[in-house]
């Protein structure tokens, strides 16, 4: 939290990580990967955000989704989705539409979490 604080110290500073997020994924490992945590930081830090108004809360909750779908793609890029709880963790940091955090991310994980298990008690 601190370095977050540290790189992301103005509310303006998490607007500028966040408008710099890719719209597309890099095709090297490498760069994949800076930006897994690149984009994990930045969904942190939109917590930093004012988070009072209704105008704040649906702003902050739709860079949120935004985020966090683009951690999810970047995460089915590197790892083929085997290492979830890890992901689930990362983005239960980032504030996000209630309706969308409960019904899809949880159930999409969760459902494949349960598989994994499944597997490898056969």
């Amino acid at each position: 939290s601190s370095g977050i604080n540290a790189e992301y110290g103005s509310g303006g500073g998490v607007y500028y990580g966040y408008i710099c997020l890719p719209s597309s994924l890099p095709d090297s490992k490498e760069e994949l990967e800076e930006l897994r945590v690149k984009v994990s930081e930045v969904g942190a830090a939109l917590n930093l955000l004012p988070y009072t108004s209704l105008h704040e809360v649906c702003a902050v909750d739709i860079m949120g989704l935004r985020t966090s779908t683009l951690l999810v793609h970047v995460w089915k890029a590197l790892f083929h989705e085997t290492e979830n709880m890890e992901l689930l963790l990362t983005l239960r940091t980032f504030p996000m539409p209630t309706d969308y955090w409960l019904h899809d991310v949880l159930s999409k994980i969760s459902s494949e979490i349960i598989t994994h298990e499944e597997e490898c008690i056969y």
